[in-house]
Formats: structure tokens, sequence, C-alpha cells
């Protein structure tokens, strides 16, 4: 009678041990439902805050494009109205007060009506080649010896040697290209260009850049040393 009695004691221990741990289970059951409400709420608050922030940030960014636009298109005008001696002094003023070689890719590729020196063009062309930052780029794949597939990355916008191209000319050594997509990083060397290297600098698109060298590599594959200006 006495071990019987034992046993039921021991039964009944065990059953008051596994009621508290049941309890304690579903108190961290209820805990992290309730943790987990809180965080749901905490993450869809902050996802609000950030597409709210994301969304100033692209008006804020879309007011400074057209202030830029705008203050281009008055400095444009303000060109057509210098002679060519007025806008190669302004080009060279711009240059010595930045130190950017922007304002010479302005200078020759500027399509107003204002016939230009050739004297001045090549002095614009060399500090482009000499000061501008230095790059490698894959530029896409010829279709022909003269013309770039339809999915090239860049563009033709100027000829130094005088002769024919348009936008799918295949670039090379003098031309002044512009991308066609989106900005693109830059590399140390061809090889690094075709092989997604570590890069050394970005250009960003339509941004004039000038071609020291044009390189084909194996498979047709076009790719470019380039000068270009970091804004």
């Amino acid at each position: 009678m006495k071990r019987i009695d034992e046993k039921i004691k021991e039964i009944e221990k065990k059953d008051k041990t596994n009621r508290i741990l049941f309890y304690v289970i579903i108190a961290i059951i209820i805990a992290f439902l309730g943790y987990a409400s809180t965080a749901e709420k905490t993450i869809k608050t902050q996802g609000e805050t950030i597409e709210k922030q994301l969304a100033d940030l692209q008006e804020s960014y879309d007011a400074i494009v057209k202030t830029r636009d705008s203050l281009l298109d008055t400095r444009k005008n303000l060109q057509m109205s210098m002679t060519e001696s007025e806008f190669w002094n302004e080009t060279m003023k711009i240059y010595q007060e930045t130190g950017k070689v922007s304002p010479f890719f302005d200078y020759i590729t500027y399509g107003a009506d204002i016939a230009r020196k050739s004297e001045n063009i090549a002095e614009a062309l060399k500090k482009i080649s000499d000061e501008g930052s230095k790059g490698w780029l894959y530029a896409g794949k010829k279709e022909n010896d003269d013309v770039m597939s339809s999915d090239n990355y860049v563009k033709v916008i100027y000829r130094s040697d005088g002769t024919d191209f348009n936008f799918n000319s295949k670039p090379k050594a003098g031309d002044i290209v512009q991308l066609t997509i989106n900005s693109r990083n830059l590399y140390g060397s061809a090889n690094a260009a075709t092989q997604s290297g570590t890069t050394i600098g970005s250009w960003q698109i339509g941004l004039p850049a000038y071609v020291i060298q044009a390189v084909e590599k194996p498979g047709n594959v076009i790719v470019l040393e380039l000068s270009y200006f970091k804004l």
C-alpha cells in the first residue's frame, strides 16, 4: 500500500512539473507573438518612413536636374551671343577657376554655329587627354569594321580627324563619346574591363569622354581607354 502511495505521489509530482513547464511554454509563445506583432508594426512604420524619404529624395533630385538644365540652357544662350574669341576666353576662364576639363568638352562639342579655331580645338583635346581622369571601359561588340552592334554601350558624338561618323560608328582614338546606357564602372586595364576586375572610377551617363585608344579583343569586343571628368 505504501508503495502505491509513493507511486501516486511521484506521478502527481511529475504532473505538476509538466503543468508548470506547459505554462512556461505558453507564456513564451504569448511573449513571442507580442514581440512579433510589435516588430511587424515597427518594420511597417520604418518601411513607410523610408518610402517617404525616397520620394523626397527623388523630388529633390528632379528639382536639381531641372535647375541644372535651366542653367545649361542659359549658358548656351549666352554662348550663342559670343564671338569665337570670347567663347575660347570664357572656356579658359572656367578651366582656370575650376581646374576641370569639362569646359573643353563643351567647347569642342558645342552645337551652335560658332566657328572654332583648329589650334584651340587641338589645345582643348590635349588638355582633355592629359588632365582628365583615366579608365578603361567595355564598349560593346562591333558588327563590322566601322559599325558597332545595336546594343553597344557608347555613341560617337565628335570625331577629331574630320572623317564621317554617326552614333553607331566604332569608336577610335581621338573621338569623343557618350554612354547610351546607365553610368558604368571604369577599370585599370583593357583586360580588367572585360573581366570585371577592380574598378577605379565611374563614368556618368550624359557626360562626354575622350577616347585615348580603342582596342579590339577576341570575339569582336571593343574596349576603350578614356579620359573623362568627374563631377
